[in-house]
């Protein structure tokens, strides 16, 4: 496993079978195509097809604003606006009623080797 930007990691052709981006695609911090036409654009590949799942987690007050922090958003923001966004969103979820579950969307994209030797 590797981590990094998506596009900054180098890997050379037919090196990898798969390969995961989280907020890929369309996403406004994704500096590359949406992940089908890069995957169509590459030849060798199954078509692709998206699998959508929602679930539920637990919300916990004291993790509700670590979760806000992981997303790219969020971290796109300069340091002194992302902790004093973390910060109001901090005091926000201690003054008010922490739902018992929080909605989990996940879109799952899904191809394969159209060489599988």
């Amino acid at each position: 496993m590797r981590e990094g930007l998506a596009e900054g990691i180098p890997l050379p052709d037919a090196s990898v079978d798969a390969v995961t981006a989280a907020d890929a695609g369309e996403h406004p911090h994704f500096d590359g195509p949406p992940w089908q036409d890069a995957v169509r654009a590459a030849g060798g590949w199954t078509a692709p097809r998206e699998i959508r799942v929602t679930t539920s987690q637990p919300a916990h007050r004291e993790r509700m604003v670590d979760y806000l922090a992981s997303m790219s958003w969020i971290a796109a923001m300069p340091d002194d606006q992302r902790a004093e966004t973390l910060a109001q969103v901090g005091a926000l979820v201690e003054a008010g009623e922490t739902p018992d579950e929080l909605p989990v969307h996940v879109v799952i994209g899904v191809t394969a080797s159209a060489d599988p030797g």
